[in-house]
């Protein structure tokens, strides 16, 4: 991720973060605003990428009429409900697994790793040769 936003506040203070897989994202100060500019935050505009599924849905609402009658607090309120509703409905959603080992252990190390650590476990608590014999074999199979 990279941070995009190079517009600075009256003060020339940077205090809005925009993030963008993209490094070659452009900010730039924006020359209409929907609401009243807040000096501490001036109005920004980026280009975003030409998917007419997802960016259509964005360009049909008309913003200004949506936004006019409204605080600057409930417009931010309502950008957000729609935004993150376009979100979900186009943000593929993937289970990211933890793991307690890293990503280039083998599925067949960590489960001789697991099995060498229920064999330690099993010897300490029962302190049989057998149970050791095992765990021996097991940690000179994969590893300390």
């Amino acid at each position: 991720m990279y941070q995009c936003n190079t517009v600075s506040n009256h003060r020339g203070v940077l205090l809005d973060l925009v993030f963008s897989s993209r490094q070659d994202q452009m900010i730039i100060s924006a020359t209409e605003s929907l609401l009243p500019i807040d000096i501490h935050h001036p109005p920004i505009s980026t280009r975003l990428s030409r998917n007419p599924v997802r960016n259509g849905h964005l360009e049909v609402i008309n913003w200004a009429q949506l936004l006019c009658p409204l605080s600057v607090n409930e417009g931010m309120s309502l950008f957000y409900s729609i935004l993150n509703d376009l979100i979900c409905c186009f943000t593929p959603v993937i289970q990211v697994k933890s793991s307690n080992y890293p990503k280039w252990f083998s599925t067949e190390l960590r489960n001789c790793i697991n099995l060498k650590k229920i064999a330690h476990k099993s010897y300490k608590s029962t302190g049989d040769l057998e149970c050791y014999i095992k765990f021996c074999n097991l940690r000179q199979r994969c590893g300390p």
